[in-house]
């Protein structure tokens, strides 16, 4: 294969698909706006560069190797490898060093503004048109994680109306790489959806070009429409749909740095207990809701930093509007946590509890977790056996006191683990 330098991309995609297509990095590079790829590159190299080439990085000469590399990637000529992938943009930079090393001294780089604003039109829409036909030659078992696939759908998306021919497209490859995903909870297409990608970028979607082109995605935004309008949605893993939709939704209030996840706690609208019980009937009433937050208390003459997991800031919810003794009694034997962790604003990835709020989850009595699955669907936990014992243990006894000192609840079960 040919390797043109990326230093010298000028133009168009002027790369055929083949064998050695790095097929994920031409879609990741399409899921991102060329200001955000800009960013991307740059954080790339410097992240990757050793201590000689990241002084070299903050020359002219070294901006303008970035520049020129940012360039290559974003309009995608020359060596697909080379212009999608970090390695690639790594090896570009590295070959421009070797060139140009010297002693030369730092200078200040242009806005990014400007950088982006230098590019030819329409450079994003033709990085997701490139993915999207690189994909189709590759047929339907493109070896594209579910994720990526997401991420292709994004990119279609935020290009707005103007090319919104792109999201339908899109949205195939997306169902494609959830009817391969075989491991969780079984949901049909339209659940599958929205377990795959957030409800607010699907909303964005343009039904038009996707009605009767690519059903899934189709009746997942008119199933969004009904659940925003508070309807009552029969089963079929809708129930749980509306769930993740929710959770995602709370996880977005974290303002914190790092993993965002939210949950919802929730029994069955019988008396039934969740165990064994089909997903949508174990969902059936939300009891605690809880997302992943930093929270400030004065420890040793300071103040220190605790970041209260969805789960636990979920239970100590439910204790603040049910009481302990009906919680304890009653409740969390029959609940099952539902947990989401995002990934940036359109998808989602593994968030099954960690040792912290598995051993919680235990020791309050909930048995059960549910959890989005980064390959999309939902996984299935039994978190049995359950013990207040449990409560003993430091790793879950401190974010639960935090917690319940956060709402303002009270409760015996937890003092008595502290005594």
């Amino acid at each position: 294969k040919a390797t043109v330098s990326v230093l010298n991309c000028q133009g168009g995609m002027a790369c055929a698909p083949g064998p050695d297509l790095s097929l994920r990095g031409l879609v990741n590079t399409a899921s991102l706006t060329d200001v955000e790829l800009y960013g991307r590159v740059s954080a790339a190299l410097r992240y990757a560069a050793d201590r000689a080439e990241k002084r070299w990085l903050e020359t002219p000469d070294g901006q303008r190797a970035v520049v020129a590399i940012f360039r290559g990637a974003a309009c995608g000529g020359g060596d697909v490898a080379t212009c999608s992938t970090s390695e690639g943009w790594l090896r570009a930079m590295r070959a421009e060093y070797s060139r140009r090393a010297g002693d030369g001294t730092p200078g200040r780089s242009a806005p990014v503004r400007d950088i982006v604003a230098a590019l030819p039109p329409g450079c994003h829409a033709r990085r997701v048109d490139a993915a999207l036909q690189a994909l189709h030659s590759e047929g339907k078992d493109a070896p594209l994680r579910v994720r990526d696939a997401a991420g292709l759908v994004r990119g279609a998306v935020l290009l707005g109306e103007d090319m919104a021919a792109l999201q339908s497209p899109a949205c195939a490859v997306l169902s494609q790489a959830l009817a391969r995903c075989r491991h969780g909870v079984l949901l049909p297409p339209p659940c599958r959806m929205l377990t795959a990608v957030q409800a607010p970028l699907l909303q964005r979607a343009s039904p038009a070009h996707l009605a009767g082109k690519c059903d899934a995605s189709f009746a997942a935004v008119g199933l969004l429409s009904e659940l925003a309008a508070g309807k009552d949605v029969p089963g079929d893993g809708s129930v749980l749909a509306a769930r993740v939709v929710e959770a995602a939704q709370l996880a977005r209030r974290g303002k914190q740095l790092g993993p965002k996840h939210g949950c919802v706690l929730c029994v069955p609208r019988s008396a039934a207990c969740a165990e064994g019980m089909d997903v949508d009937a174990a969902l059936g009433e939300v009891i605690g809701r809880g997302w992943n937050h930093n929270v400030f208390f004065d420890q040793r003459g300071g103040k220190t930093k605790l970041v209260l997991h969805s789960e636990t800031h979920a239970v100590a919810d439910a204790l603040r509007t049910y009481g302990e003794a009906e919680c304890f009694e009653r409740l969390f034997p029959r609940a099952t946590a539902l947990i989401v962790e995002l990934v940036d604003d359109y998808a989602y990835d593994d968030s099954h509890p960690c040792p912290k709020c598995h051993t919680l989850l235990r020791g309050v009595g909930v048995g059960r977790a549910l959890f989005t699955r980064a390959g999309g669907g939902v996984g299935d936990m039994d978190l049995r056996p359950c013990s207040r014992e449990l409560l003993d243990r430091e790793l879950a006894r401190i974010p639960f006191r935090t917690a319940c000192d956060e709402l303002g609840v009270d409760c015996v079960a937890l003092e008595e683990a502290e005594a």
